[in-house]
C-alpha cells in the first residue's frame, strides 16, 4: 500500500499493559456522539464495532446498504459479500 493510505499506529502489546472500555447508553440517545467525542479526546484508544467495519467498508467503496428496519445499533450487514452477510467477519 502507498505510504499516504496507510495509518501506522505503535504496536501496544509492547507496553505490556491493556484497557478495555466498554460504553453502555441507551439505543439512538447519543451514545455514538459520547463516543466520537472520547475517542477525540484520546486517540490512543481504538473503536470495535460494527459501525467501524462498515465505515471501513465505506472507504473501500463498498456503499452502505439501506434496509427498512436496521438502525445505528444494530446495523444491516447485506453487501452480498459472504463474510460480511453471515457475521464471520465480527467474530
Amino acid at each position: 500500500a502507498a505510504k499516504a493510505d496507510v495509518e501506522v499506529s505503535p504496536d501496544p502489546s509492547l507496553a505490556g499493559k491493556f484497557e478495555v472500555l466498554i460504553p453502555v447508553g441507551i439505543p439512538d440517545e447519543g451514545t455514538f456522539d459520547w463516543l466520537d467525542g472520547f475517542l477525540q479526546k484520546n486517540p490512543h484508544y481504538v473503536e470495535l464495532s460494527d459501525r467501524k467495519i462498515q465505515d471501513w467498508a465505506a472507504r473501500s467503496g463498498m456503499p452502505k446498504p439501506k434496509v427498512a428496519g436496521a438502525c445505528n445499533d444494530k446495523p444491516s450487514f447485506t453487501y452480498n459479500v459472504p463474510s460480511m452477510d453471515d457475521g464471520s467477519l465480527q467474530r
